[in-house]
């Protein structure tokens, strides 16, 4: 049995938009004035049944516009289609929920609203508020290694949602393979006949990698990617320093290589040296697509 569900649900009341091409196409239907004239007897029937066309024409156009509107909202609002509608409607058999979140490095990227970080964050506590009365939650931290919340899930929504504001970004890579095996190893243990994942992050894969995964057919794996436009992909592969100890008062060089990872967008971006909290040195880099460089301080 299928379940739908919104995760922007508070979009949907645009849904009262629909209405607006039906307005606009009330309010542009031409009035023509009738006027009998004798000399144009004989095209009457030419005349209906080309206005015939000129209608359903119209027609489609308004379903059209309309069908517009409905889909710029569903967009919005997020819909997604679980294989138990357990997780959305009440009183149905209950599912475990695992969300797992993105801590990697690149989530601490700078958005307009704050890091994705931050935005994967309040998504995964929208995910959370649709869930069933009934359902046991999980949450899992991913970078390179996971960080599973609860040992056995739980059913309080305001706990799940203290875990997911404790969870702090690392300097790590992402592995959401990784975190997705574990939430199918919680969702197999906790003897649940269903279960759903919500993997949230920005996906920011490198080079060959890829997301692998075996799930039974009772879990719904979910990728939720917290921003989709494109962004600098950039890593820094390595720091070279002369040596390990450094006398206080002297002056060295720091190296930094740097690889640009994606093939199609070149990426300029501010570097900046910080040691011990004090921000030292700041350089200016622009990369090509694919390209890599290394910068000194």
């Amino acid at each position: 049995m299928l379940g739908l569900g919104f995760l922007n649900s508070i979009f949907l009341f645009a849904l009262a938009a629909m209405a607006l091409p039906i307005i606009i196409h009330i309010l542009n239907r031409r009035r023509v004035r009738k006027i009998k004239f004798s000399s144009l007897e004989f095209l009457v029937d030419l005349s209906r049944r080309r206005m015939s066309k000129i209608n359903l024409r119209r027609w489609i156009i308004l379903l059209l516009r309309t069908l517009a509107v409905l889909f710029i909202v569903l967009s919005f609002a997020r819909p997604t289609l679980q294989s138990n509608a357990a997780l959305f409607l009440p009183g149905e058999a209950p599912t475990y929920v695992v969300v797992c979140i993105d801590m990697s490095a690149s989530m601490q990227v700078e958005r307009e609203t704050g890091t994705a970080f931050t935005a994967a964050q309040d998504l995964a506590k929208r995910v959370i508020d649709e869930v069933g009365s009934n359902d046991v939650m999980n949450v899992v931290g991913f970078s390179t290694r996971t960080e599973v919340m609860f040992e056995t899930g739980t059913h309080n929504k305001q706990i799940v949602k203290n875990a997911i504001e404790s969870l702090k970004p690392t300097g790590e890579s992402a592995s959401e393979s990784a975190a997705i095996d574990d939430a199918i190893k919680l969702i197999e243990e906790s003897g649940l006949d269903a279960g759903a994942v919500y993997v949230i992050s920005d996906f920011r894969v490198v080079g060959d990698s890829v997301i692998v995964f075996d799930a039974p057919d009772r879990v719904r794996v979910n990728l939720l990617p917290v921003y989709t436009e494109p962004v600098d992909n950039v890593s820094i592969d390595r720091i070279f320093t002369p040596r390990k100890l450094i006398r206080r008062g002297e002056v060295v060089r720091v190296g930094v290589a740097l690889t640009n990872h994606s093939m199609e967008h070149p990426a300029n971006f501010p570097l900046e040296l910080i040691v011990e909290g004090r921000r030292k040195a700041e350089q200016l880099v622009r990369l090509s697509p694919a390209a890599s460089a290394t910068i000194t301080f």
